[in-house]
């Protein structure tokens, strides 16, 4: 079975096109998803659905919010959203699995291969795991409904619980001081799964590799990547139209598969 990219993003933003037409080019006959909005309805080939559409689970959600971020209110807001917006597009169109996309980000795979060691591990979902840094993001992820589902409903019972934002702090080692993020959420669901139940995306799979951020060295460990000093991003070189990066751990040139321009990258 042939599962979607999707992609959740209000507004438009340039960078945008650029991110969509990777991801249609390197998955022929993959659907693209973009849960978006009128200001983003532009693009050809790939499947657009208006997020006012699937809203009701996201207005729920912002009746418990509490912002403790120190990004915007509105921003960090539908960071969480986005979530639940995604859950309820899957309810309405009973998809089984999807992987999820990032608009800053480049993708030069076709992610069947994700898709195979999801199913061949029998994982509940899958994300971008860093272990040195406890830390973990759902921006490039792996998602069943059921997991889905289990995710909003963690990150509502978090946010309405009295006690579940002093939950995910003590989790973190009671850390007050950068506030709560989406990716405390992610770190916060994973460690309420069973052990050996998450495919890490940062890590290298099938001899490939996803991004956690081009402007930094770490992948699935610290430093685990050479950097080029002169550019200030991963060091890395092209081969057939694909980038390779060279792993200072294993001491090869690694696939990557997708790579994360955060920010000024």
């Amino acid at each position: 079975m042939s599962y979607p990219i999707v992609f959740i993003h209000k507004g438009y933003s340039s960078y945008m096109e650029f991110s969509l037409h990777q991801a249609t080019d390197f998955n022929p006959g993959r659907e693209i998803v973009l849960l978006g909005d009128t200001a983003n309805n532009r693009f050809s080939g790939i499947t657009h659905v208006d997020i006012a559409a699937l809203s009701n689970g996201a207005r729920e959600f912002a009746g418990v919010y509490r912002h403790h971020s120190t990004n915007s209110p509105d921003y960090e807001l539908f960071c969480l959203q986005r979530w639940f917006i995604l859950r309820d597009y899957m309810r309405e169109r009973q998809v089984e699995c999807c992987f999820v996309g990032d608009t800053d980000v480049l993708y030069y795979e076709d992610f069947q291969y994700v898709f195979d060691a999801f199913a061949a591990g029998k994982f509940t979902c899958g994300m971008l795991i860093y272990p040195e840094r406890n830390a973990a993001s759902a921006g490039v992820s792996v998602w069943t409904l059921a997991s889905l589902e289990a995710f909003c409903e963690f990150c509502f019972r978090t946010y309405a619980e009295p006690d579940g934002l002093e939950r995910l702090l003590d989790r973190r080692g009671g850390d007050r001081q950068a506030g709560i993020s989406d990716m405390d959420l992610a770190r916060g669901f994973l460690e309420t799964l069973p052990s050996g139940q998450v495919l890490n995306l940062a890590d290298i799979i099938s001899g490939r590799a996803i991004d956690v951020n081009f402007n930094i060295p770490n992948g699935c460990y610290i430093g685990e990547y050479r950097m080029d000093f002169l550019k200030l991003h991963k060091l890395v070189k092209w081969e057939n139209n694909r980038p390779r990066c060279c792993n200072s751990r294993l001491q090869r040139w690694v696939n990557f598969s997708a790579l994360h321009f955060q920010g000024p990258a």
